[in-house]
């Protein structure tokens, strides 16, 4: 990791900004020239105040300082998110084993929690599913978290289908009520819709229509006014589901026509949810 002095120099200068046009009453001049120099260190307020006079994000300024690489989290995210849709049960195995290991972080032990949930939705082995004590950790901490980030919402998504169906509502309810971890964050907005549609889905297999129904609203206004077109198909898969599963609908039309639309822009998407369609309709002839 590069010196964060170091990196803002270097960006200043770039932009063609000198040091007295980001001095003011905040911070002076003195202090910007032995930051630079690694002389001395800044509080976080002072930093995001001068990343702002020089125009650039703490995200961007942070990834700069990382070599250009996401933070860990997100990295190990990104593998896991590979061996999931490469089926690599033996490396996520490895993954969880090492996760594991650190038993008196709470942290450690969520993350651990996750990866163990995902082995479970893929081997449906009991071994990796989450046991009560696994779960109550879960809905305590993020019961107890006032500003969910990144880290609670991928949690969450990640040991949805582990956790019981009236506790993934009643967490999907309590992100969805907390507008100010995401109205303006993109990144986490996008992510909460992903969750809200899966947290749908599951109640719409279990029968929980006014559950299905309050998620169905709140989804429809966080989509009214962005254009996350995979998410307003995977919406919309999620509505025509519901139809069927209400009303016990035979014409499929509506479902049909969302899957072939997925199918045209995403074959992977259409396969996943054409499987689990056909899985909900066996269900329900079962």
């Amino acid at each position: 990791m590069k010196d964060f002095g170091e990196v803002f120099k270097v960006i200043r200068k770039s932009k063609g900004i000198k040091i007295i046009d980001i001095a003011d009453e905040q911070i002076s001049k003195s202090q910007i020239s032995r930051f630079e120099r690694g002389e001395s260190t800044i509080t976080l307020f002072k930093l995001t105040h001068m990343l702002d006079k020089i125009c650039v994000t703490v995200e961007e300024f942070m990834y700069i300082v990382r070599n250009y690489k996401l933070d860990n989290f997100r990295e190990q995210l990104i593998t896991i998110r590979k061996y999931y849709m490469d089926n690599d049960i033996d490396s996520l195995k490895r993954l969880f084993h090492f996760e594991s290991l650190d038993k008196n972080s709470i942290l450690k032990r969520l993350r651990a929690y996750s990866i163990k949930s995902i082995l479970y939705n893929i081997t449906k082995s009991q071994v990796y599913k989450l046991n009560q004590t696994e779960c109550d950790e879960i809905s305590n901490y993020l019961f107890q978290i006032d500003n969910w980030g990144f880290f609670e919402i991928a949690l969450l998504g990640n040991t949805l289908r582990n956790l019981p169906v009236e506790l993934s509502f009643l967490l999907t309810k309590e992100i969805l009520s907390k507008k100010n971890i995401y109205v303006n964050i993109p990144e986490n907005k996008k992510n909460i819709i992903q969750l809200s549609i899966n947290t749908l889905i599951i109640c719409i297999e279990k029968q929980r229509y006014n559950d299905s129904h309050y998620l169905k609203h709140a989804i429809s206004i966080l989509l009214a006014h962005d254009n996350f077109f995979y998410e307003k198909l995977v919406f919309n898969y999620a509505v025509a589901l519901l139809d069927i599963s209400e009303n016990n609908l035979s014409d499929k039309k509506n479902i049909e026509d969302t899957l072939l639309s997925m199918k045209i822009v995403d074959h992977n998407l259409h396969t996943i949810y054409k499987q689990h369609f056909d899985n909900f309709i066996n269900n329900i002839k079962s």
